[in-house]
Order: structure tokens, then C-alpha cells, then sequence
């Protein structure tokens, strides 16, 4: 077909071929492209911690539903991430509690685990029973939310997800369950060994360049004013003026002028204000091998002492896989439930005569010293994504963090009542934040059926128990 004589429709897009060439500086021209993307296309970290809360130490003084009043001694690293937070609270577990029945509730809200149960959790002989367990309305096997959003939205990452753990294999934990279930209900275990996890997943990456020399070049010309989008397409606009009679030319020709209009618009739309914004890189996993401790010997990231450094690690390893776009699914499991060991995070004075786990029986300053830790690493990581550009925004910006634990408030009672859990991040607005939200009593699965519904997954009612329906509407209305 002509568009006239002598011009066919082939020989007028082989004309602006090498025009593709330079598409990318058109990038320049959308500077919110990367931003609307990434609200399509979001991330999420789940993050775990053990053993339950206690409510003076996790809540703001008579906490309400509405905005968040002055963070406690556990949750106080927190504080300067409030503004981006969602604090819940009066959300109960429904079936299985305590430590052997409580772990595949926490991204799976599944409450049938039991000694007798085909699923592999709560199968120590030494403790035959699992509080509240239940096969009533529950799914037939746990799927948690993580690998749910792995076999979808991951399906487009080089990993569907990633999954991480503090000494979750510890020798004297006798319920080594993740949080992290498999479609057919079997488990996802984590891997603790940071070593061992970066080179998993780093050992055959390999840096984005962000384009050719040439490619950079040109874009820098045209952002900076000092070249127009049309000088790189000079052969191909005198190829089309060739073929093209007097009335097409001129037409042409007040087209390109347009065009340098909205040139030169851009050009000073773009021109950058003045910041004092701290700018991390947006990968770099080099930089985590310089946080490997000299000794690697008999599992050190088992050993006390060497917590703190495997805490940051697994921290590092977590934004860096989002950071180089590795993964959109993260898992972040910070021990198991029934946690028979030492593992505080950095600067946080333990009790080296008491595991975690016997430190959770009581309201102490020890436990809540561990917890402050785990707390402070989920703030500091929260803040080195703040830092992290993805172009015209961060990648906390397109990220959701869900953080939540296994045992309800207070822990000495080992129940499944009013588990503390919070998110933060807003997916770019798409969350109002900054406030508590009260469930009243509703079922925790509520909460996993919201983090379902916004990263995409609007389809999903249900997660874990068949009668908790829908997500909490005064988030999703």
C-alpha cells in the first residue's frame, strides 16, 4: 500500500528505524514513567518475629483506631517511619495457636496443624497438642501469601522470591516450621546462612550497565538542553522530506517545529531544584561482601556473637535483590516460634543465661531488648530503601512491608489473640497510612487478603480459612 507515490508504508518505517534506536531518550520526555510502573508492578517484603508482644511495650498508650499516638520502647524504632505505617490491632487468629500450631498462620492463616495432620508442622512427639486446632472452613493445605505472589507476580522476576531466616534451624528448636508454604502445602524453609544466600544469588549477577556509552551520551544532551531530540534523526527526517510533495513538507516541517517547542517546554520542566537528598546506589551487591565476618567456620551465622552481623547481612541481601530487580517477593524470617537460642540483633543487650523463647514467658527487659533489636533492623531497612533511586522516586516507594507475629498479645499466654502486625509503605499513595486500625475481634486472615488485593491479586477472598472473607475495607474500601 502507498501513502503516496513513490512512499510506501514499508519504506516509511524502515525510514525511522534507527528513530527506535534512540526510544530510550524518550524516557526523558516521561519522567514519571518508572513511578506509574512500579504502582502496577509493586514489591513486598514479609517479615516475621517470634514469641508474641506485650501491650505496653508494642502499642502506643491507650491506642485507638486513628492516628498513631507516640510509639513504646519496642515498636519506638519505628517512629520515624509512623507517618508510613499501619499499625493493626484486635485481629485473631482463627484454629491453631501456641508455638506448634501457630507458624503457618502467619502468611498463610492456616489453623489445622496438628500431630495427625498430613502437612509437615507440629510433629514433636514431646508436644502431642495443638491449642485450637481446627480443619473447620480451613483450605486443605496451607499456600501462603508470599508464594502465592511468587507464582504470580513473581513468574515475571529471574526470582520468584527470595526467603531468609535467623537461626530458624537452630539444634534445639522443636518446631522448626517456616511461615513460608508451598502451593501443595508443603514447606518453604529459609535459608540462614547469609554466605551462602548472597552467593545463591548474586554469584552469576551482573551489574546493569544502563545502556551504551553513545546511548548515555545522547541522553545526557538532550536532559541538559544542550541537544534536541530531532538532531539524532536528522537521516531519517531528510529521507521522509525526499519523498514527501511541497504540501506534505510544509506539514512536516510545522510538525518538527512543534516538536522543538515541546523540546525546549521539557528542557525547562526538567531543569533540577537544588536537594540535599542522600541518593544510594541502586545496585551494588559487592558492597554486602564486605560485611561477611573474617570467620566462616562451624555455621557461624548459628553463633550468638555473630547474630547482629548476619541480621545486617540478610538486611543488605534484601534491598539489593530489590534494588537490582531480582526478586518482587522477599521473606524475612526472624526465628521460629519456639526459639531455643540467642539471636539479638545488633546493640541490643541480651540475657546470655535465657533463650528467646523462655525470655517471651514473662514481660522483661530482656525480651523486649530483643525485640527492639528486630524492630531496629526493620526500621534501618526501611530507611536504606528510602535512600535507594529508582528513578524519579525510591524503591520504598514501590514497596510493601508486612511485619507480623505468631503468637498473640500477651505472649505468656501463648494464645492467638490480637497479634501485633503492621505494614508499611504506601505503594505510592495508594495506602493512607499513618494510623491504627482496629480489627475488633475479626480474623487475622483479614490482614493477608488485603496484602493479596493490593499487589494485584484482587481476585483473592479468601486465605487459609474459608469464612474470613474479603480484606479489611477501611484500607481496601
Amino acid at each position: 500500500m502507498l501513502t503516496r507515490a513513490g512512499l510506501s508504508r514499508r519504506n516509511l518505517f524502515r525510514g525511522a528505524t534507527s528513530a527506535l534506536l534512540y526510544y530510550p531518550l524518550m524516557r526523558a520526555l516521561s519522567p514519571n514513567e518508572a513511578f506509574a510502573q512500579s504502582t502496577t508492578n509493586p514489591r513486598v517484603i514479609f517479615v516475621s518475629f517470634p514469641g508474641g508482644t506485650y501491650t505496653n511495650k508494642f502499642w502506643p498508650e491507650g491506642s485507638v483506631a486513628g492516628p498513631i499516638g507516640t510509639l513504646p520502647f519496642v515498636t519506638s524504632p519505628l517512629e520515624v517511619h509512623k507517618s508510613d505505617m499501619i499499625l493493626y490491632q484486635g485481629y485473631n487468629l482463627i484454629g491453631a495457636t501456641n508455638h506448634n500450631g501457630s507458624m503457618p498462620q502467619v502468611l498463610a492463616g492456616w489453623g489445622a496443624c496438628s500431630a495427625g495432620s498430613p502437612v509437615q508442622c507440629g510433629k514433636n512427639p514431646g508436644f502431642p497438642n495443638n491449642d485450637g486446632t481446627t480443619t473447620q472452613n480451613m483450605d486443605a493445605v496451607p499456600y501462603s501469601i508470599d508464594q502465592r505472589l511468587a507464582d504470580t507476580l513473581g513468574a515475571k522476576s529471574s526470582r520468584p522470591s527470595i526467603n531468609m531466616g535467623i537461626q530458624t534451624h537452630a539444634s534445639g528448636n522443636p518446631f522448626p516450621e517456616p511461615i513460608s508454604w508451598k502451593k501443595d502445602g508443603t514447606p518453604n524453609f529459609p535459608n540462614d546462612n547469609p554466605q551462602a544466600t548472597y552467593t545463591d544469588i548474586f554469584g552469576n549477577f551482573i551489574v546493569p550497565t544502563g545502556g551504551t556509552t553513545t546511548q548515555t551520551t545522547a541522553q545526557t544532551a538532550v536532559s541538559t538542553g544542550k541537544k534536541r531530540i530531532v538532531d539524532y534523526l536528522i537521516g531519517d527526517i531528510n529521507r521522509i522530506k525526499l519523498a514527501l510533495g511541497s504540501h506534505e513538507k510544509a506539514a512536516f516541517d510545522a510538525h518538527l517545529s512543534a516538536l522543538d517547542e515541546i523540546n525546549r517546554d521539557i528542557n525547562n520542566a526538567m531543569t533540577p531544584a537544588a536537594s540535599t537528598a542522600t541518593i544510594g546506589s541502586q545496585c551494588n551487591p559487592k558492597s554486602i561482601q564486605a560485611l561477611l565476618p573474617t570467620d566462616l567456620s562451624n555455621q557461624w551465622y548459628m553463633q550468638a556473637k555473630n547474630a547482629p552481623a548476619v541480621f545486617k547481612l540478610q538486611r543488605a541481601i534484601m534491598v539489593q535483590a530489590m534494588a537490582c530487580d531480582i526478586t518482587r517477593v522477599g521473606v524475612w524470617q526472624m526465628g521460629c516460634s519456639h526459639q531455643e537460642s540467642h539471636m539479638p540483633a545488633e546493640g541490643v543487650v541480651d540475657d546470655p543465661g535465657t533463650v528467646l523463647h523462655l525470655l517471651a514467658h514473662t514481660d522483661n527487659q530482656f525480651y523486649a531488648n530483643n525485640q527492639q533489636g528486630q524492630m531496629r533492623e526493620i526500621a534501618n531497612m526501611v530507611a536504606e530503601m528510602k535512600k535507594v533511586s529508582m528513578g524519579d522516586h525510591t524503591l520504598f516507594d514501590e514497596t510493601l512491608v508486612y511485619v507480623a507475629t505468631d503468637i498473640g498479645d500477651s505472649a505468656t499466654a501463648h494464645g492467638g489473640d490480637n497479634i501485633a502486625a503492621f505494614m508499611l509503605g504506601s505503594l505510592g499513595g495508594k495506602i493512607k497510612t499513618g494510623r491504627i486500625v482496629d480489627g475488633k475481634g475479626a480474623g487475622y486472615n483479614h490482614l493477608l487478603v488485603t496484602v493479596a488485593q493490593l499487589m494485584g491479586l484482587t481476585s483473592v477472598a479468601t486465605i487459609g480459612n474459608t469464612s474470613q472473607v474479603g480484606p479489611v475495607k477501611d484500607v481496601i474500601g
